[in-house]
């Protein structure tokens, strides 16, 4: 029993035993999988802190990146100042400044307003990016690492203490990002004044000188012939003086913001001199003719430099935005000064002193026009110097028609326009009209030396089109004396005269200070919208219609021009000229012009498309000829049975292309007509082209000899005489018995010329070698007879001559009697 109750108690201790080995080994199981659920976790954050601590670390950088904002802000304090400094001067100067001085402070404030949207544009951009940086904080923020209890972290201190690093980091991010709006808001307030303050000059500019331009016929002195001749005003001297000062600071502030343009000026001018030194002194190494294509060149082959310079000087106010009157002037005055130079070696010492005493007036009218205030002390010397100008001008046209041709053509327009205006200049003076007589007198003498300027400049560009031409023949030793550039010249000279005559208009417009006055009425009659017939349209979208459709034809005249003239220069290689491709040119250049011109006019394609419906009508009735001499063109253009420079022949008429135009095309005469022959006609009639595959032409002449002649003898010595120098070998030379003529044996000679063009030349000297060679020889060439057999005769026929009775009055009878 006790052994039973024994094993009992010893199976129950193994059990309880194998038991609690079980659950603690169950537990221990559990503790090792909850640790390594915790493992990944720890691991996951530890990695979100490091990816926010490097995200914080860059948005740090960008809350302490300062530089381009603080450099561009260096600039407010002195845009403040210069604001100050205009509204003082207008509040101080009221009533006594002129329209070139508000010019002046328009320009100014122009300046100010450029560099002002720069900055605003800095300031905008560090707002945008200083939001985008609370945004991405904000981001960062919502991550629940950020909502770990320190006490969860006891048991790992890495990553306790990186937590805490990123928690430091952030609140001094937030810290940076509240110093950097704050700043932000500050530079935006001090923006947002200067652009008020802006705003409001600009008005009071504008308004004054909206003022001063609809009061510039008033009377602002009085009479010449009165008593109190000057109101109250400043002395000549000051204002001399701080108008020098002012044009000085307007000049420098001019240079100092438009450095990069100078710069890129510099470049273009060293560019355009060297490229003209190389060509001169390469005509001069390559060209057997050089000092005669250099003494043809003028100024330019004697000093490239100074050409150079007088080339670009015209156009250096058009490389800024709203220069000032001042830089004007002086580009004016340094082409005057060069310009010099040239009329010296052109004319005679009259002609040069006259010019001399016109560019003192110059002088004289170019410091009287940058005056920044009103002195009516001047107007004495306006007076004298209007007098002398009158004299000068008139002195000058009376050396015109003394030595005519020795100045240019157009000087005596260019005279009288100058005598107009400074008569006008002096009626204004004498009647009180200040600020009208001067600014007519500074625009007459201005305008006249710009207008003799740009003529230099046009000249100096022909200059260089000629140099070209002869530097790019391709035999350096030829010289054609101006030929091929007199017909360019002429479309050249037309072009940059437009051109001169295009700015010469701008620079007018500057000198008599009404430029944006005359700007703003044309724009309002241009683009104020008008209605007929319930069909809107402008002044403006015509003439924009009008100018891109002539400037579309104007291009492709002279493509097809310029294209035709290298074609010419290699006539005798068909296969490298353009030929009749040179009307699918045209054709594509006016077709992309009238696109352009219909784009840009702002006409509907929808209406463009109903006009040319309807012009499709009138097409198909009436201009069918025309259209079938266009679609005939086209057809030419592809196929190119016809090229220009060949000779064709077509209606019995036969001479060389000289034309492919877009309805006719125009053939050149060997007697010097010039026919025009309808595109239509060359498709449906016969043509000839005998230059289509090559320029050789075979020769045909029939040569008759009498019967008693020896043939072989014949043969031979017209093949003797086929031997001669001009004629081809291969295909060889025949000579053929032809036929039994009623007086003549004929003979077929044929033989083979290597260009058409001589083909006649050559006919005549082998037709005159072979009548010596058969009267050397004693061979006949017959002329036409006849034998007459008379089978019968009749008898003499008998006639009796009366005279008629003589008529009274007879003048033979009275002169007998």
């Amino acid at each position: 029993m006790m052994r039973n109750t024994y094993l009992f108690f010893l199976l129950l201790g193994l059990t309880f035993f194998q038991t609690g080995g079980l659950l603690s080994a169950q537990t221990s199981a559990r503790e090792d999988s909850i640790a390594q659920a915790a493992i990944p976790s720890l691991e996951s954050g530890l990695r979100s802190i490091q990816e926010y601590t490097i995200r914080i670390n860059r948005l740090n950088y960008t809350l302490r990146k300062e530089l381009d904002t603080l450099s561009a802000l260096e600039a407010v304090p002195e845009l403040e100042g210069l604001l100050a400094v205009v509204s003082a001067r207008l509040d101080s100067a009221s009533g006594r400044v002129n329209l070139r001085y508000l010019d002046a402070l328009g320009n100014v404030l122009v300046s100010v307003r450029n560099q002002t949207g720069e900055i605003e544009r800095l300031v905008a951009n560090r707002v945008q990016e200083l939001l985008q940086v609370r945004d991405e904080l904000a981001g960062i923020k919502k991550d629940p690492i950020f909502s770990v209890r320190i006490s969860e972290a006891r048991d790992v201190p890495e990553f306790k203490r990186s937590l805490d690093e990123l928690r430091r980091r952030t609140a001094e991010s937030e810290r940076l990002l509240s110093k950097q709006r704050t700043l932000a808001a500050s530079q935006q307030a001090r923006i947002s004044a200067i652009s008020i303050q802006l705003e409001e000059l600009t008005d009071r500019i504008t308004s004054s000188q909206r003022l001063m331009e609809r009061t510039l016929l008033r009377k602002e002195s009085s009479y010449l012939w009165d008593a109190n001749f000057f109101p109250d005003v400043s002395q000549l001297l000051t204002v001399l003086r701080e108008s020098v000062y002012f044009n000085q600071f307007i000049l420098k502030r001019f240079i100092r913001e438009h450095s990069g343009g100078f710069v890129f000026l510099l470049l273009f001018f060293t560019g355009f001199y060297l490229l003209n030194r190389w060509s001169i002194r390469k005509i001069t190494s390559e060209k057997d003719f050089a000092p005669l294509i250099l003494k043809r060149a003028g100024f330019l082959g004697r000093h490239p430099f100074i050409a150079s310079l007088l080339i670009v000087l015209p156009l250096m106010p058009f490389f800024f935005t709203n220069a000032p009157i001042v830089f004007y002037s002086v580009s004016l005055l340094l082409s005057a000064s060069l310009s010099s130079l040239l009329v010296k070696a052109g004319n005679s010492w009259k002609a040069f002193t006259y010019w001399l005493v016109l560019l003192v007036l110059f002088l004289f009218y170019t410091i009287s026009n940058l005056y920044w205030e009103i002195a009516y002390q001047e107007r004495w010397h306006l007076i004298l110097m209007g007098i002398l100008s009158i004299f000068l001008g008139i002195k000058i046209l009376q050396y015109t028609k003394t030595y005519p041709g020795r100045l240019p053509e157009k000087i005596p327009y260019l005279v009288y326009s100058f005598i107009a205006l400074h008569g006008l200049a002096l009626l204004a003076q004498i009647l009180g009209r200040f600020s009208l007589g001067k600014l007519l007198g500074v625009a007459a003498s201005m305008s006249f030396m710009q207008a003799v300027c740009l003529y230099i400049f046009v000249q100096l560009i022909m200059d260089i089109v000629y140099v070209q031409l002869e530097l790019g023949k391709k035999n350096q030793k030829d010289f054609t004396s101006f030929l091929d550039f007199h017909g360019i010249q002429k479309r050249l000279k037309a072009i940059f005269a437009v051109v001169a005559g295009l700015i010469w208009f701008g620079y007018f417009l500057e000198y008599i200070a009404l430029r944006e006055l005359i700007l703003s009425q044309a724009r309002d009659f241009l683009e104020t919208p008008r209605e007929i017939l319930k069909v809107t349209f402008t002044f403006g979208s015509i003439f924009l219609f009008v100018l891109v459709s002539y400037l579309s034809v104007f291009l492709a005249n002279n493509i097809a021009y310029f294209a035709t003239i290298k074609d010419q220069q290699q006539a005798d290689k068909r296969e490298k000229r353009l030929g009749s491709s040179i009307l699918l040119i045209r054709l594509a250049v006016l077709t992309v012009g009238f696109f352009i011109a219909i784009i840009v006019s702002g006409i509907s394609l929808d209406k463009a498309a109903i006009v040319l419906g309807a012009l499709s009508v009138g097409i198909g009735f009436g201009l069918q000829t025309i259209v079938n001499n266009l679609a005939s063109g086209i057809i030419l253009a592809f196929e190119r049975p016809i090229q220009i420079g060949d000779t064709i022949e077509v209606g019995g008429r036969i001479g060389t292309v000289k034309e492919v135009g877009v309805r006719s095309s125009k053939l050149q005469g060997y007697d010097g007509s010039e026919v025009i022959i309808p595109n239509g006609d060359m498709l449906s009639q016969h043509l000839i082209n005998w230059t289509l595959s090559d320029k050789k032409r075979r020769v045909e002449l029939f040569i008759g000899v009498a019967y008693g002649s020896d043939m072989d003898l014949v043969t031979r010595l017209i093949s003797e005489q086929l031997k001669m120098e001009g004629i081809l070998k291969e295909p060889a030379p025949k000579v053929f018995m032809q036929t039994f003529a009623n007086s003549a044996v004929e003979f077929r000679v044929l033989f083979w010329v290597e260009h058409i063009d001589v083909w006649v030349e050559r006919r005549d000297q082998v037709m005159r070698a072979i009548f010596r060679s058969f009267k050397e020889h004693d061979i006949e060439i017959p002329f036409p007879q006849q034998d007459i057999y008379i089978k019968k005769f009749p008898g003499l026929l008998r006639e009796e001559i009366s005279k008629a009775p003589q008529l009274p009055g007879d003048p033979e009878k009275e002169k007998g009697s």
